[in-house]
């Protein structure tokens, strides 16, 4: 009878032991489920920077307790910068019929932290909803001898749209045996708020009547980038 007893008492502290316990839920998922908040009276900071770098805790989407390393928090939160430039060694033709754009091939990818950029179209997507600084910038110099237009400019468009432009008159000029342009520099400084579903491009732009034949210069003298500020 005792023995009967025992094995009774050992198999309900067995059950006990080892049931999954629910603190205001009658249906427990997990070893302890909590329905509802959790407040911790008194803390006791972590010093170990091994067992901080490795032990973080976060709630998963079901509610569940998980860990995570310092590594994934941080790069989840990973801000935006990009930046390209023209990677030709020599200058880059453009020709524009009056009232014409085209598209600018920033194709050398120098900084990308979010892989948003895409070199083969040159546009630029944010994984985040935020407010971001775009700086562009290109130089120009005469192709076919002296053109000259009354409104050549850089603009940033998100689709179909004009959200900056820096563009003023383009006339060429001889020095010499050596044609220049005046004011052959446009520069776009802004802060835009975007969102996953938009779509960033630079143009080149001819907003004059004029046919123009010009090149830019590559590398340091024809550059974005896009920085996530918030």
């Amino acid at each position: 009878m005792k023995k009967i007893i025992f094995l009774i008492l050992f198999t309900f502290t067995v059950q006990v032991f080892f049931a999954q316990v629910g603190i205001n839920t009658t249906s427990p998922t997990a070893q302890l489920d909590v329905n509802g908040d959790i407040r911790v009276r008194t803390a006791i900071p972590e010093t170990d920077e091994s067992i901080v770098q490795s032990s973080l805790l976060v709630a998963s989407t079901d509610g569940v307790v998980k860990t995570a390393t310092s590594k994934m928090v941080f790069e989840s939160n990973n801000k935006t910068l990009v930046k390209a430039n023209l990677s030709s060694t020599s200058t880059l033709d453009i020709s524009l019929l009056g009232g014409d754009s085209e598209i600018l091939s920033y194709n050398n990818e120098v900084i990308d932290l979010n892989d948003e950029f895409d070199v083969t179209t040159f546009e630029f997507s944010p994984k985040q909803t935020g407010f971001y600084e775009i700086y562009a910038m290109i130089n120009m110099t005469p192709d076919l001898g002296v053109t000259a237009s009354t409104n050549v400019g850089l603009q940033i468009k998100n689709g179909a749209t004009v959200v900056a432009e820096s563009s003023a008159a383009l006339v060429g000029a001889t020095l010499g045996l050596v044609n220049v342009y005046v004011q052959p520099i446009r520069a776009i400084h802004t802060v835009i708020e975007l969102t996953p579903s938009d779509v960033i491009t630079f143009h080149i732009n001819n907003g004059g009547l004029v046919n123009i034949d010009v090149d830019l210069l590559s590398e340091k003298n024809g550059y974005f980038f896009i920085r996530q500020v918030r």
